[in-house]
């Protein structure tokens, strides 16, 4: 099950790293708004990439693993 888990949840990792984030240039005319939806995506990208170990951390913590 766990293995299952991890495989799942690994996959999503390069549409969310890099494949959504080519779609940006595409859905929004250049200059300014692409600017501020390229500094969005990496702001949350790196919130989340700090973000994220702390929330396991704390839900591990809450859930016994047992």
């Amino acid at each position: 099950m766990t293995l299952a888990v991890a495989l799942a949840c690994g996959s999503f990792g390069p549409v969310v790293s890099g494949g959504l984030s080519s779609l940006i240039t595409g859905l929004l005319p250049a200059g300014g708004p692409c600017d501020r939806a390229y500094a969005l995506d990496a702001a949350v990208y790196n919130a989340a990439s700090v973000a994220g170990p702390a929330v396991a951390g704390a839900a591990a913590a809450v859930a016994s693993p047992q």
